[in-house]
Protein backbone atom coordinates (compact mmCIF):
# COMPACT_ATOMS: atom_id res chain seq x y z
CA UNK A 1 0.00 0.00 0.00
CA UNK A 2 0.69 3.19 -0.78
CA UNK A 3 3.90 2.30 -3.23
CA UNK A 4 3.64 3.28 -7.01
CA UNK A 5 4.99 1.22 -9.91
CA UNK A 6 8.08 2.11 -11.25
CA UNK A 7 7.54 2.11 -15.15
CA UNK A 8 11.23 1.63 -15.77
CA UNK A 9 13.57 -0.28 -13.26
CA UNK A 10 16.36 1.66 -12.04
CA UNK A 11 19.68 -0.50 -11.58
CA UNK A 12 21.40 0.91 -8.59
CA UNK A 13 24.24 -0.74 -6.68
CA UNK A 14 23.98 -0.82 -2.83
CA UNK A 15 25.94 1.97 -2.24
CA UNK A 16 26.35 5.00 -4.33
CA UNK A 17 29.41 6.82 -5.57
CA UNK A 18 29.20 10.84 -6.30
CA UNK A 19 32.56 12.67 -7.73
CA UNK A 20 32.44 16.53 -6.88
CA UNK A 21 35.23 17.07 -9.64
CA UNK A 22 37.66 20.42 -9.34
CA UNK A 23 35.74 22.31 -12.37
CA UNK A 24 32.63 21.54 -10.51
CA UNK A 25 31.42 18.31 -12.52
CA UNK A 26 29.15 16.57 -10.43
CA UNK A 27 29.24 12.76 -11.24
CA UNK A 28 26.76 9.84 -9.55
CA UNK A 29 28.04 6.18 -10.01
CA UNK A 30 30.20 7.54 -13.53
CA UNK A 31 26.89 9.56 -15.25
CA UNK A 32 27.69 13.39 -15.23
CA UNK A 33 24.63 15.33 -13.17
CA UNK A 34 23.42 18.49 -13.85
CA UNK A 35 25.70 21.86 -15.21
CA UNK A 36 28.80 22.56 -13.12
CA UNK A 37 26.58 25.99 -12.27
CA UNK A 38 23.92 24.52 -11.01
CA UNK A 39 23.38 24.45 -6.99
CA UNK A 40 20.26 23.36 -6.89
CA UNK A 41 21.42 20.24 -8.36
CA UNK A 42 17.51 19.30 -10.16
CA UNK A 43 18.86 16.06 -12.04
CA UNK A 44 21.01 14.66 -8.79
CA UNK A 45 18.49 15.08 -6.22
CA UNK A 46 15.51 13.33 -8.80
CA UNK A 47 17.76 10.61 -9.02
CA UNK A 48 19.00 10.11 -5.68
CA UNK A 49 14.68 10.37 -4.76
CA UNK A 50 14.44 7.36 -6.60
CA UNK A 51 17.55 5.53 -5.28
CA UNK A 52 16.46 6.22 -1.69
CA UNK A 53 12.55 4.87 -2.56
CA UNK A 54 14.24 1.66 -4.28
CA UNK A 55 16.41 1.34 -1.21
CA UNK A 56 13.65 1.45 1.19
CA UNK A 57 11.79 -0.77 -0.54
CA UNK A 58 13.94 -3.47 -0.73
CA UNK A 59 14.96 -3.00 3.17
CA UNK A 60 18.12 -1.71 2.26
CA UNK A 61 19.28 1.31 3.77
CA UNK A 62 20.35 4.65 1.04
CA UNK A 63 24.46 4.50 1.00
CA UNK A 64 26.04 7.63 -0.35
CA UNK A 65 30.04 8.00 -0.56
CA UNK A 66 31.37 11.76 -1.74
CA UNK A 67 34.52 11.64 -3.32
CA UNK A 68 35.40 15.00 -3.16
CA UNK A 69 38.58 16.32 -5.58
CA UNK A 70 41.43 17.98 -3.47
CA UNK A 71 41.02 20.90 -5.94
CA UNK A 72 36.95 21.30 -5.40
CA UNK A 73 35.21 24.20 -3.93
CA UNK A 74 33.96 23.62 -0.59
CA UNK A 75 30.54 25.06 -1.72
CA UNK A 76 30.45 22.36 -4.35
CA UNK A 77 30.72 19.40 -1.59
CA UNK A 78 27.92 21.53 0.51
CA UNK A 79 25.51 21.62 -2.65
CA UNK A 80 26.05 17.77 -3.20
CA UNK A 81 25.43 17.52 0.76
CA UNK A 82 21.72 19.48 0.09
CA UNK A 83 21.00 17.54 -2.61
CA UNK A 84 21.43 14.15 0.11
CA UNK A 85 19.39 16.10 2.87
CA UNK A 86 16.79 17.13 -0.19
CA UNK A 87 16.28 13.48 -0.88
CA UNK A 88 16.33 12.28 2.93
CA UNK A 89 19.42 10.16 2.40
CA UNK A 90 21.67 10.15 5.72
CA UNK A 91 24.02 7.35 5.38
CA UNK A 92 26.72 9.47 3.79
CA UNK A 93 30.65 9.01 3.92
CA UNK A 94 33.57 10.85 2.66
CA UNK A 95 36.65 9.80 0.33
CA UNK A 96 39.18 12.14 -0.98
CA UNK A 97 42.53 12.81 -2.28
CA UNK A 98 43.83 11.90 -5.50
CA UNK A 99 42.39 8.98 -7.90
Amino acid sequence: PGMVAQATSVEMPDEQMIEVRENGQIFLNDREFDAAASQDLPDLLRTLRQYRAASEAAGNPALITIWVDDQAEHQRVIDVMNACAAARIKDISFAGGTE
